[in-house]
C-alpha cells in the first residue's frame, strides 16, 4: 500500500533568470491521512544536485544559494529528469 508520494508540477518549472543551470519546480506530497502540502526545490542541472527550499535558503540573482545544503540526485532521480528537460 502506498502511504506517500511526491508529485511535481512540471507546467510550472521556471529557469533561474540569472542561470540556465538551475530551474525552480513545485513539489506537492501527498501524505495518506495527513493531506498534502506544498513546497519548492532548486534543481542544479549541470551540478546534479537540488536543495529544498525552506526558511532561511536563499538562491541569489547570480544563482549562488545560500542557508542550505545540495543534495547530490542519483542517475535515475525523477525529479532532476523531469526538471532539467530542455523544452
Amino acid at each position: 500500500m502506498t502511504t506517500r508520494f511526491v508529485a511535481m508540477d512540471t507546467g510550472a518549472t521556471v529557469p533561474h533568470p540569472a542561470s540556465d543551470r538551475l530551474r525552480l519546480v513545485r513539489l506537492y506530497n501527498f501524505i495518506r491521512w495527513g493531506g498534502v502540502t506544498e513546497g519548492f526545490m532548486v534543481v542544479d542541472c549541470e551540478s546534479n544536485r537540488q536543495v529544498l527550499v525552506t526558511d532561511g535558503v536563499v538562491v541569489a540573482p547570480d544563482g549562488q544559494m545560500t542557508g542550505g545544503e545540495w543534495v547530490s540526485a542519483g542517475p535515475d532521480d525523477a525529479i532532476q529528469m523531469a526538471a532539467c528537460i530542455e523544452v
